[in-house]
Order: structure tokens, then sequence, then C-alpha cells
């Protein structure tokens, strides 16, 4: 997939890649049509059509997954499919092999470039049924490993000096919401409980000190083992930490109430939003598991969706507030400290907890587009929520 890799320019890549498949599905569509049989055999012809749909469905959705480490089925189906029609062209069509040698050439080009993205500071590649994650190490002014799934990155650690293991990078340093509830928490309590939606690299496992539990839930066993594989915030935190496997809510509906001081849920960054996450519905078990004075912090930050407003709306529908906290480093903490632009927005009834100084000079009002509605499990618009 295209929009995976930063080596390719997605206004060169969109166009080829539609012209590609445009000329391809138009060419096989035609020789289905030339083989469809006389009418009493019409039943076979539609059945092995469908049959073929599902295999190939099966082969990309669970073979794939299985064989190749990264997408690059697509580039080699491009390739075969073109070659194959090449072979059946008639010899008096000469365009078609002109557009047949397009194909292939942009095929062949599209792999290549794919290919070389994938082995380029790969440290560590995987693929499974929920996306291709890869540990990447950087070069520059730091030694450091990132996670990344697909081209959203899910968290980093600097590796060199080993005192810096412990910093909390990415859309968790100090000065993120996260990091401001976290250490506000902290400062007035010997010890929390914090729960997390979504693993990645375990970044929030850095604050972590003795006697406090640090819970997180993840529903990828590939992130878990990265986690612990190529990171070591999760083996260098003081703090208890426990892993839960499975889809978080359902996990939370189960579970006995965990007592929170914190819920962190952070699964909104991807293209792909797990709304059953983003509900009232979903709301009324993560209120189940805080304290009476906790916190909830929901991480916002996503190119495409603003997703800020949602959960304003939500927080209103239990009678909660809710503040933005957005933290934008400099160029130098990007490249030095491994930080990234960030949005958390917190929702509590613990209206003494926004108004401190470190919070409440740093907090921003969410305003409500027109006509903004509550998602719940039966309804959700991303189209509202479009950048």
């Amino acid at each position: 997939m295209g929009w995976t890799l930063n080596s390719l320019d997605l206004k060169l890549v969109i166009p080829l890649h539609l012209a590609g498949l445009f000329v391809l599905c138009m060419v096989c569509h035609g020789e289905l049509s030339l083989a469809r049989p006389a009418p009493r055999h019409l039943t076979g012809y539609f059945l092995t059509i469908s049959a073929g749909g599902v295999l190939g469905g099966l082969i990309v959705g669970f073979g794939a997954p299985h064989v190749l480490l990264g997408y690059f089925e697509l580039g080699l189906v491009l390739v075969l499919v073109a070659l194959l029609l090449v072979l059946r062209t008639r010899s008096g069509m000469l365009v078609m092999p002109v557009a047949f040698a397009y194909v292939t050439a942009f095929a062949i080009y599209f792999g290549y470039k794919q290919i070389d993205a994938y082995d380029q500071s790969i440290v560590a590649l995987s693929r499974n049924f929920y996306g291709t994650l890869r540990v990447r190490a950087l070069g520059g002014p730091n030694d450091a490993h990132t996670l990344n799934h697909g081209a959203i990155r899910h968290g980093g650690q600097l590796r060199e000096p080993a005192e810096k293991r412990r910093i909390a990078t990415t859309y968790y340093g100090i000065d993120s919401g996260a990091g401001a509830v976290i250490t506000a928490l902290q400062a007035r309590h010997a010890s929390i409980r914090i729960g997390v939606i979504g693993l990645g690299t375990g970044t929030i496992a850095a604050y972590g000190r003795q006697g406090d539990v640090i819970r997180f839930y993840d529903i990828n066993t590939q992130v878990i083992d990265f986690a612990n594989r190529y990171f070591t915030f999760l083996s260098d935190s003081p703090a208890r930490i426990e892993l839960a496997l499975g889809d978080a809510r359902l996990n939370l509906e189960r579970e006995p109430a965990q007592d929170l001081d914190v819920l962190a849920i952070d699964a909104f960054s991807g293209d792909s939003v797990p709304a059953h996450l983003l509900t009232i519905e979903a709301l009324d078990v993560y209120i189940r598991h805080l304290k009476p004075g906790g916190a909830l912090l929901f991480h916002t930050t996503n190119r495409y969706l603003e997703l800020a407003p949602v959960v304003k709306m939500l927080a209103e529908s239990r009678g909660m507030s809710a503040v933005l906290i957005e933290h934008e480093p400099t160029a130098d903490e990007e490249d030095k400290q491994l930080l990234s632009n960030s949005d958390w927005v917190i929702v509590t009834r613990n209206q003494s907890l926004i108004n401190l100084p470190e919070i409440r000079s740093r907090a921003k009002d969410i305003v409500l587009p027109r006509g903004a509605a509550h998602w719940t499990d039966d309804y959700n618009n991303l189209f509202r929520v479009l950048k």
C-alpha cells in the first residue's frame, strides 16, 4: 500500500495506481465477458466467478499475512496479471501491449520502491491480521528505535546513553497532556493506578514509580512481543506492569472495577479508528473503572479526524468536564528528545484536577460544531469529523 511509505510521492502513485487497476480490471472483465458460455451453463459460470472472488479474499486476508512480511501482494499481482494478459493479447491490437507494458513497468517500479523502503533501517518487521509492524533504527543525533504500524508511529525510545531509556518520548512527553496529568497526580499521591488502552512501545511505563500499577490493554500479540523484545520501557519500570491481551472494551466489561486514577485511551492515531471505544456505552465502561476523582485521557492526535469534539460530547452526556491540552515540540525537541505533536483530552468530574495551575494554564476549551451528535454503539459519523 503506497500510503504506508514515505519514499513514494502519493500525488504520483495514486493516479498511476488507479490507472493501472482500471486498465487491468477492464481487460479482465472483458475476457470474462468473452468467455461467457451458453445460457444453460451460466449457473456454473457465475458460481466459478464467485468462488474466485472468495478464494482471492481468503488468500489476501489470511494467506498473505503469513507468507509476506509487507504489503507486497499488490505489486506482485499487478505484474502477474499484466504479463498474463499480454500473452493473451490478440496480434492486431497494438494498443493493448503498450497499456500492459505501462502497467507492468509501474508495478515493477512500485514493488521495488516498496521493498526498498521496508529494508531501510529496519530492525524488525512482522505482519499479521492487524497489519504490518516495523521497528526502525533512527539515524541523526539519537540512537533510537521507533515502532510503526503502517505510516503511523506508535512510540519510540532513546537507547544511548542508557539513562535516556526511561525518558518518555513521542506523544507522552512530560509536557504532553498525558504527562501533565500523570505527574500532577504523582506529586499528590504516594502511588497511583494507571490503565492504558493501546500498548505501543509501553512508553507510559516510563512514568512508573515503586508502588504504582500500570495495566495495559492491547489486542495485537505482535505489539506485545515487539514492546518486550525491542524496547525496555516495560522491563525498566519500577512500577508493577500488567498486560491484558484482547479487545480492551470487552476486557474492561468483564473485569471487576480496577480503581484507576488514570485511564488513557490511545487507539485513535491511525486512519482506522475503533469507533466502539469512543461511544457513550464505552464511556460508561471506563467510568466504572475510575476512582471518584480519577481522569480519562483520550489521545486524539490524528492526521485526518478531529476527535476532540466527539470526546467532549461524550463527557457532557455524563456530566463530566473535558479540556484539551495540545503540545507542539520544537524542532530540536523532535530531533533530540524524540517528541511528537500531541492532543490529549482530559475528561473528569474532579474539577480540582483541571484547576491545578500546571493543567489550567495549558488547558483549552473544545468548541463543538453545529449539529454534533453523541456517538453510540448504534451511531457514529466519521465524515462529520474529517479535518
